[in-house]
């Protein structure tokens, strides 16, 4: 760590600037297409049985990377409420289409995928992910169908990658879509005129999983753990660490970075609630964990869940 006199001071526009830089290349990491295909294969069921080479051959084109707007142009209001200040207006983490040869057609489907910092950040994400859904069909209209041409609408997956879960529920991927219940008699109705919609929410911390693709997610996703600790547990899965190797090394380089440059700025300044702030803060943003921010402040993990709560 360098010493305090060397620390330049960094303004809160240059430390929200590297959050964003930070939010990047986790963005860059999940359209990696090692880490893509391994996403896909495990919670888009169409495309289950196939390999992660054949599903990275179903996408069409290149998967967009926050730049979808989540509400449209016209609806100026709306787009307004969901800015945050040093991202702008909210767009979908990454969002593609891929196409799936069936029996006697050619399925088609829109996916979207989010990387989550916090599982709780005030509501629940469930909730916000069948509105982006709801969107993702919404906005189908005039370009997948037209006029009263409902059965074209494409089916919508909304993947949420939620990052620093609790112990209670961490390592779980859970699915949600529409199933169909007779409730009087029977409707001789197709699956594929309801099932147009699926959440899938998986979460993850740095703790070791027993499942491969949770285990492999988490550490590739993870703000705290080291670079030798990532190397040593992606081995551990197989997994081609080569492929992403640089987004990696930039994601603990900068990680790091934000860390030591906010603590000791706070030092610095002499100003024990700055640098309470600075932690806290760092904490609700995803870059440190609350084990982590407690030893730096020197109380426990408890006192810290207190912290968060009462303060803003």
């Amino acid at each position: 760590m360098q010493s305090i006199e060397k620390v330049p001071r960094l303004s809160t526009e240059e430390i929200n600037g590297a959050i964003a830089q930070y939010d990047g290349i986790v963005k860059k990491l999940i359209v990696n297409k090692a880490v893509l295909g391994l996403i896909l294969q495990r919670t888009v069921r169409e495309l289950a049985e196939l390999t992660t080479d054949e599903i990275l051959e179903c996408i069409v084109g290149e998967p967009e990377v926050a730049q979808t707007p989540v509400m449209p142009s016209n609806l100026d209001t709306l787009n307004t409420e969901s800015s945050i200040p040093g991202e702008g207006m909210i767009t979908y983490d990454v969002r593609l289409r891929i196409k799936i040869p069936s029996e006697n057609e050619l399925t088609q489907i829109i996916i979207n995928i989010e990387a989550q910092k916090d599982p709780y950040p005030g509501y629940h994400l469930g909730t916000r992910a069948v509105f982006y859904c709801s969107r993702l069909i919404s906005a189908q209209k005039t370009v997948d169908f037209s006029g009263s041409n409902y059965d074209d609408i494409k089916k919508v997956y909304s993947i949420w990658l939620c990052m620093n879960a609790p112990k209670t529920y961490c390592h779980s991927m859970t699915s949600y879509r529409i199933n169909k219940e007779d409730m009087i008699g029977n409707t001789p109705d197709r699956p594929s005129t309801y099932d147009k919609m699926e959440i899938v929410m998986i979460y993850l911390n740095d703790d070791v999983a027993d499942d491969n693709f949770i285990e492999t997610m988490g550490v590739l996703l993870s703000k705290n753990l080291t670079r030798d600790e990532k190397i040593k547990r992606l081995k551990a899965v197989n997994f081609p660490l080569e492929e992403v190797r640089r987004e990696e090394d930039n994601m603990c380089n900068l990680g790091m970075g934000i860390f030591e440059d906010g603590i000791e700025q706070g030092i610095k300044q002499g100003m024990e609630q700055g640098r309470l702030d600075m932690v806290l803060e760092m904490i609700r943003d995803g870059l440190i964990s609350k084990a982590i921010g407690a030893a730096k402040l020197n109380i426990s993990e408890h006192e810290i869940e207190k912290l968060l709560l009462t303060t803003n």
